[in-house]
């Protein structure tokens, strides 16, 4: 009889980083476990929106964005406390006001409470459906891709915060896995419910505009008129004047309200702590022109592509989400768990156009490697420099890698 053959076990080293992987995974959910248990969640952005979902609930939706009114209900919710210099502003769209209002008839613990289930659920089904995703890379290759993002240190930031960092997460991985599959008005509508992160959707609006995906990016217009409708219905038509003014004054603030840009992985923290605090009005500037930068960037990274169906896809979509993270006006800590999105783009990039290349092997040690590096660096420096070099190499991979892709792949198996 001939002898089946014996599939070769996986090297003991990917078993140690699958362990690492997962263990870090189960502490995050033991510290943000414990963070409830010590009473310590009223610290959390999650405060803020609970204030401007209370304003809304409580009929001052029209004064949503009047920061002394924010600031008198806040601290009147925290019974005497205040959180750095007397508010923690909300500064998100109205429509997300809206959307959590119903949680504001709920104490602010349970609202959290009820508010981290949720994104628990939206967080596993992320990961479960990227490892359905990456079934074709091999059960090795998938298993670590999905555990590798698991551990992230932004997932432990975002659920200790109660941000909406992982809803953004999974609208924008449907947003890449519907344009990716040619459902363009599917994947509009992913990039609309992305949009309660505005600076999270401005560079994938751009890829759809220069990848010509007219579907899509009229679909994800017309759902943001939409959502932009309803908000002034309910709360007023000078709601969205009122936001604008907030959002262009948080974007130059520098260490107030809780706006601390030398914490951010964006380009405006590099500047930050390469100048120092001091030059706020140069940073700001700076910033701006790179912002202005990159949108003439994205149309170069975008000519000649097809909005679906083009195997060079995902290195566009990585160098367009890369771009977006760093030269986001606001990126703070929690927000670097956006760079698994690039990340997976560039990865699914080089697996078929260079299966065979040292670099698709160099970049699946740094990445299975990153958590523990970041999570150490954060810890132990309390900088964020991991984050901001991986946007910069992401962003320049996707500009100087060409190649066609290749039938065979290679890298983990």
């Amino acid at each position: 009889m001939k002898r089946l053959p014996v599939r070769p076990r996986p090297p003991r080293i990917h078993a140690l980083i699958l362990s690492v992987h997962l263990g870090l995974a189960l502490s995050y959910v033991g510290l943000v476990g414990m963070a409830f248990a010590r009473g310590e969640t009223w610290r959390a952005d999650f405060t803020a929106h609970y204030t401007g979902a209370l304003l809304v609930r409580e009929g001052h939706g029209a004064a949503l964005y009047d920061l002394d009114l924010q600031g008198r209900r806040q601290r009147a919710l925290l019974s005497g406390r205040h959180l750095y210099d007397g508010l923690l502003p909300y500064h998100h769209p109205p429509y997300g006001a809206l959307l959590l209002s119903p949680l504001a008839a709920l104490p602010l613990p349970v609202a959290f409470g009820v508010w981290t289930a949720l994104n628990a659920l939206i967080w596993a089904g992320f990961l479960w459906d990227l490892g359905r995703w990456a079934r074709p890379w091999g059960g090795t290759a998938r298993a670590l891709t999905v555990s590798a993002v698991a551990a992230l240190p932004g997932v432990l930031f975002s659920f200790l915060l109660g941000a909406f960092t992982v809803w953004t997460v999974a609208a924008l991985w449907g947003f890449y896995r519907a344009l990716r599959a040619g459902r363009e008005g599917t994947a509009g509508l992913w990039l609309a419910l992305a949009g309660i992160h505005p600076q999270a959707v401005l560079f994938p609006a751009l890829l759809l505009f220069t990848i010509r995906g007219w579907r899509a990016l009229s679909v994800f217009l017309g759902a943001m008129a939409l959502l932009v409708g309803i908000s002034a219905w309910a709360l007023g038509p000078a709601i969205w004047a009122d936001y604008l003014i907030v959002l262009g004054k948080a974007a130059t603030a520098f260490g107030r309200q809780g706006i601390n840009p030398e914490a951010m992985v964006n380009l405006k923290g590099t500047l930050t702590r390469l100048l120092g605090p001091g030059h706020g009005v140069w940073i700001n500037a700076l910033s701006a022109l790179g912002l202005a930068l990159g949108m003439i960037a994205i149309v170069a990274l975008g000519r000649g592509s097809r909005p679906a169906g083009e195997a060079d896809f995902d290195r566009r979509f990585s160098g367009a989400m890369a771009m977006g993270l760093f030269l986001s006006p606001h990126a703070n800590p929690q927000d670097g768990l956006l760079l698994a999105l690039p990340g997976i783009a560039g990865y699914a990039y080089l697996r078929r156009a260079r299966p065979a290349s040292g670099l698709l092997r160099a970049f699946e040690g740094i990445a299975l490697g990153f958590p523990l590096l970041w999570l150490i660096e954060r810890f132990a420096l309390g900088t964020n420099w991991s984050v901001i070099l991986g946007s910069l190499a992401l962003i320049g991979g996707c500009f100087v890698l060409r190649g066609s892709p290749c039938r065979q792949t290679g890298g983990l198996r």
